[in-house]
């Protein structure tokens, strides 16, 4: 947690430290080094003389509160406004920083201590850049960007972590709702608002939130590094697509695509031995990425394209630049529709950037989808209904046009009719 405080303080004048947290993260700086990006690095064994090289850009130590659920996430916050390291008082001691912010036994709640941050650094802190973010996750180093671009960070507990230290999922929500209102609309909320069953809102219900006051959900909770990664900058990325084959209509034609490259933390590392495999290549493949990629690692971005095939194609991934629930987006303002216009506007431009020429939305009427092809005419399709939970209810066309644009509707979901197609599979074996 302490370094990656000061990767995320050193950040702010240049990207400077680069943390291993896993096997793949030096396969990603030796890309980075490949391309020109950065002209080489050290390695550093002991990452304690990190805090003496550095010791300009902080002021001193932070000392959470070990028996407040979250306190760790009440000293993110002010570490992030007055520069601090977020320390315990025996690592500040062995590195030798002295103990600026003292917030043991200051808070009988999270609730009062979100409250004191919020009133106290309002003016500090970043209105245009939040993160959900669960307090263990202080420890792989992902909150570092939130700590760089000094965004609020905080997290509302759900039925089962509802039970710590401190809690009060109700107030909790009114305090998150009430700080999301006073930011600006269309910006981004990063993080992830589940951290196993019970724990956190959910993702269904913290996305709900988050689309009710405009802030697209770009999950970043295990995405370390972001802060060196995001120091480039691509102007634009260029598809190797081949063009779409002639369709007959005595045939019947089946579209892959692989879900969940709005998860950021995914193209570190699970997608990639999909490219590195043997088969990849055999059959064309869709693959869905989240264009906030383009900010947060572009590089990588450049990687995958570089690397698929002609009959890959990438696909914005989950209804727009970031992932909302188009049905809930903006309704907490008078203006929804021009703030959802805005959305949309804010998605063309990354669209364009990154050559992408469908997006996947979470669910949609045809109104909702009208929105979106007005805004967006660009594109070659919208692929409907992801997250649409069974059958065709309500559907009169699986694929049909709506202003001059291809919509491609779900028949089923992940999560339900998949014995069925374990059947048809075993038949064709």
């Amino acid at each position: 947690t302490a370094l990656a405080c000061l990767q995320g303080l050193t950040s702010r004048e240049k990207p400077r430290i680069w943390l291993h947290m896993s096997n793949r993260d030096p396969q990603w700086l030796d890309w980075h080094q490949e391309k020109g990006y950065i002209d080489g690095y050290d390695l550093v064994d002991n990452w304690r003389v990190l805090f003496d090289e550095f010791r300009d850009v902080y002021k001193g130590a932070i000392i959470p509160d070990p028996n407040l659920y979250r306190g760790g996430l009440l000293a993110a916050n002010v570490a992030a406004c007055e520069d601090l390291i977020i320390a315990t008082p025996e690592i500040a001691q062995e590195l030798n920083i002295s103990v600026a912010v003292d917030l043991r036994g200051r808070f009988n709640s999270y609730s009062d201590g979100m409250t004191w941050v919020w009133d106290t650094y309002k003016s500090q802190l970043n209105h245009h850049l939040c993160d959900f973010i669960h307090p263990d996750r202080l420890s792989n180093g992902a909150f570092a960007y939130a700590l760089q671009w000094k965004a609020v960070m905080f997290w509302i507990v759900g039925s089962v972590d509802s039970k710590e230290a401190g809690s009060d999922m109700s107030r909790e929500t009114d305090l998150v709702a009430q700080i999301m209102s006073e930011m600006a609309p269309n910006v981004a909320v990063l993080g992830f608002p589940y951290a196993g069953e019970g724990v956190g809102p959910g993702e269904v219900n913290g996305v709900t939130l988050a689309s009710r006051y405009a802030k697209p959900l770009v999950c970043t909770d295990s995405l370390a590094n972001t802060c060196v990664m995001s120091g480039v900058r691509i102007a634009q990325l260029k598809q190797n697509r081949l063009p779409p084959p002639k369709l007959e209509k005595d045939k019947i034609y089946i579209a892959l695509a692989m879900s969940d490259g709005d998860n950021q933390n995914t193209w570190m590392a699970f997608f990639k031995p999909y490219f590195e495999s043997e088969l990849y290549g055999k059959f064309p493949l869709a693959f869905g990425m989240g264009p906030p990629i383009m900010d947060l690692m572009p590089a990588v971005a450049q990687w995958y394209y570089e690397h698929a095939a002609n009959d890959t194609e990438f696909l914005a991934d989950v209804s727009g630049i970031g992932y909302i629930q188009p049905e809930n987006y903006a309704l907490s303002y008078k203006e929804s529709q021009k703030v959802f216009d805005g959305f949309l506007q804010w998605t063309s431009s990354y669209l364009k950037k990154m050559d992408m020429a469908t997006l996947r939305t979470v669910g949609g009427e045809d109104s909702i989808l009208r929105h979106y092809v007005g805004q967006l005419p660009h594109l070659h399709s919208i692929f409907a209904d992801m997250g649409r939970y069974s059958g065709r209810e309500g559907i009169s066309n699986l694929t049909y046009t709506l202003d001059n644009m291809s919509i491609f509707r779900a028949v089923t979901s992940w999560r339900y009719g998949k014995e069925g197609f374990l059947k048809i599979g075993r038949a064709h074996v």
